[in-house]
């Protein structure tokens, strides 16, 4: 094609001074090198540019660092009564080859003069940046496009360039672009078939900076692609807002970041209003992918849409990277996300596939400036890899924020979100920073991964726990509808996190068994356990004073341990056990199943309540000897009431419960109420098989009620059932 061109080295309209008028002006099958076919330089006044036609116009250089940079036209706009109009012209296949430069038209427009482009197409252009229109708007310049104009495939070689190419800045400078204005990836033939063979073009690049601004009313992006922003990349330094209104993204596209829009915010705010996006895709945010920081703010709202947009990596409609140190702002309201997906069944990753609709990574966030609302939005049969059906937020403070509001979880709702009735799956998270989450293993998104009503619903002092069927080891677990996995799991957890429902320092921590837990080894309760040493295990609806059934009743299985199941010691510490079936550890294990260790009988030091309780050696007859006690008290208080305790074989010298003093000044309380011993031996001649213990002064053993001992019995020692000395 090339060599089909007529050579020229100079252009042929340079102006310097004065007014001009072109008019039915055609050119064509240019090849020029050192300048532009039109040069207009910054002292000119009156231009008009009408019903003009450049095809096939290609610029070289053989000095890359001329000054006449432009491509077809070349103007500086900048005099003190100049203005330029161009209109009712077109601009067919005109390719730069200067880096960083335009095809079509390059303009500086400054000192409050204006540019206005009308009724004006761009077809085929080529260029670094800007291959239809290159402007840098300065100093209270403004450039207005109108929606009678159109840039349809036109491609640039950098990531920085697109159709059009602007950067904005200084006070009152201002780019607008007006309703109908098209941008269009590909050309299409006579007969409206798409011409994949010409490639695909590139919608627009914008840079504002020092109070600069743009504002879009109605335009539309068709079918762009880009490697950054297929529709859009704009770079916002500008303190003022930049508005897009009725802005329009079908099947825009990007190699890497942001299918409709990519978006880089260091402060002022960008506004988007009645946004529609539909069919856009890219790796991370299929519609919109947006860096927010240094006070920035993107706001979405007033009926914007995502449909059937699609990220492979994830946000399958909006991805928002920010930080909240300044603060920066994001804010979606009333906007839909419809049939939205982050989904890449070619590659298996843990790290992606999440925000079907919207995925949010941010840090430094605080609950007094917040900076986060997404309330209201609509998420409509989205779908990712992971699970989400809607929103996923990756931040430190996800409960926190969760908790604002009245009703709480009021920035991170979705429009008609009903508490235990809407899918739980619209709303979720990672507790943890985007550092973690990048590089986090799949038993610590298992652990940090949650639903987000289950952030904001009040647990109370209660964590419900599953160990074979639904539990989950997770920061958000404990309650019913998401149990923890294990006891031990819901003791490591910072009672921080449940400011203003519980209080370890007064309140018991109440472990519901949902089931039957045979995981669950060596629960230590004392002043170092995390969530409190206050604690309550129980059966659910079982505790204290209450009735429940044999076959409702849950089991702690131990029986394959070596080590001590329950450990209370220390100062405050209580453990509280009710309506569980218990067995024994290991057989030939000489650790205990539960240890009581204290200092002293009074009410400030360590204590054990057993009530309603279901004690059976594990297997069946004939049993093993037991070479440990089941329950060894030295010091503190302790009590047993409504408790059944049968089928036990121990060795010589080991009982149902042990009680002494390791020192002359360790004293202990043991109250048995209502409970019932049975079928208890014990090998050798020690005595004792259900109760041995050794009381020194202020130490005291009391039964009551009409406790029950039968075929408790000794091989050759003395009491075959109790055995107490001094």
């Amino acid at each position: 094609m090339t060599s089909d061109l007529s050579s020229i080295s100079v252009g042929l309209v340079e102006l310097n001074v004065g007014d001009l008028y072109i008019n039915n002006f055609k050119i064509n099958d240019i090849s020029i090198s050192d300048s532009p076919i039109i040069f207009i330089k910054g002292n000119a006044e009156s231009i008009i540019i009408d019903n003009s036609q450049y095809d096939n116009i290609l610029r070289t250089t053989s000095d890359d660092t001329t000054t006449k940079i432009g491509g077809t036209i070349e103007a500086t706009i900048g005099g003190t009564s100049e203005q330029l109009s161009i209109q009712n012209s077109h601009f067919i296949k005109c390719i730069s080859q200067q880096s960083y430069q335009a095809g079509g038209i390059s303009l500086i427009i400054k000192n409050q003069r204006t540019v206005s482009i009308s009724q004006t197409s761009f077809i085929q252009c080529e260029s670094d940046q800007g291959s239809g229109i290159n402007a840098q708007i300065l100093s209270g310049g403004t450039l207005t496009i109108d929606g009678t104009s159109s840039f349809v495939c036109c491609k640039s070689r950098l990531d920085l360039g697109a159709a059009l190419y602007s950067t904005i800045s200084g006070a009152n400078s201002k780019l607008i672009l007006e309703n109908g204005l098209l941008f269009e990836g590909y050309i299409n033939d006579q007969d409206g078939n798409k011409q994949t063979q010409f490639g695909q073009g590139r919608g627009i690049y914008i840079a504002t900076s020092n109070n600069g601004i743009i504002e879009t009313n109605e335009i539309i992006f068709n079918e762009c692609k880009g490697i950054n922003g297929g529709g859009i990349q704009i770079n916002c330094q500008s303190t003022l807002k930049q508005t897009f209104n009725g802005t329009q993204f079908t099947s825009c596209s990007a190699n890497q970041n942001g299918g409709g829009i990519h978006a880089l915010i260091s402060s002022g705010e960008i506004e988007m209003n009645e946004v529609i996006m539909s069919g856009c895709s890219g790796l991370n945010g299929g519609g919109i992918y947006s860096t927010i920081d240094q006070t920035g703010k993107l706001t979405i709202k007033d009926s914007s849409s995502f449909t059937n947009c699609n990220s492979s990596e994830n946000g399958g409609g909006l991805y928002v990277n920010i930080d909240f140190t300044t603060p920066s702002q994001i804010s979606v309201q009333s906007t839909r996300f419809d049939s939205c997906s982050a989904l890449n069944p070619q590659i298996s990753n843990i790290h992606k596939g999440y925000g079907s609709g919207i995925f949010i990574s941010g840090i430094n966030w605080d609950n007094i400036s917040n900076g986060i609302n997404l309330g209201k939005v609509e998420y409509i049969d989205c779908e990712t890899d992971q699970g989400d059906k809607g929103l996923f937020i990756v931040m430190n403070d996800l409960r926190q924020l969760c908790r604002l509001g009245n009703p709480r979880g009021q920035y991170v709702r979705s429009k008609d979100y009903i508490d235990e009735i809407s899918d739980i799956s619209l709303l979720m998270g990672y507790r943890g920073s985007p550092n973690q989450f990048e590089s986090a293993t799949a038993e610590d998104l298992l652990s940090k991964i949650s639903e987000l009503e289950y952030y904001w619903t009040d647990s109370g002092n209660q964590w419900h726990i599953s160990t074979m069927n639904s539990g989950i080891d997770r920061l958000s677990c404990g309650l019913k509808p998401n149990p923890c996995a294990t006891i031990n799991y819901a003791l490591l957890l910072n009672p921080l996190l449940f400011e203003g429902q519980y209080n370890p320092n007064t309140d018991i921590a109440t472990m519901i068994l949902l089931e039957d837990d045979m995981i669950d080894t060596v629960i230590n309760i004392n002043t170092a356990t995390i969530l409190g040493n206050k604690i309550a295990i129980q059966s659910e609806n079982g505790g204290e004073g209450k009735i429940l059934s044999y076959d409702n009743t849950y089991k702690i299985g131990s029986n394959s341990e070596s080590n001590t199941l329950f450990n209370v010691n220390g100062d405050g510490s209580k453990l509280g056990l009710y309506h569980l079936k218990l067995d024994n550890s290991f057989v030939t294990a000489t650790s205990p199943l539960i240890l009581l260790t204290g200092d002293s009988s009074n009410i400030i030091d360590a204590q054990l309540h057993i009530e309603s309780c279901i004690f059976a050696q594990s297997g069946n007859a004939p049993f093993p000897e037991l070479k440990h006690n089941l329950i060894q008290q030295n010091g503190g208080q302790a009590s047993i009431k409504n408790t059944q305790i049968s089928n036990y074989l121990f060795s010589s010298g080991k009982s149902v419960i042990n009680v002494e003093s390791l020192t002359d000044s360790q004293e202990y309380s043991l109250i048995i109420n209502r409970t019932t011993f049975s079928k208890i031996i014990q090998q050798g001649n020690d005595g004792g098989s259900a109760l041995r213990a050794t009381i020194k002064q202020g130490s005291s053993v009391q039964l009551q009620d009409y406790c029950i001992f039968e075929e408790c019995i000794c091989e050759s020692g003395s009491g075959g059932a109790i055995k107490i000395q001094q």
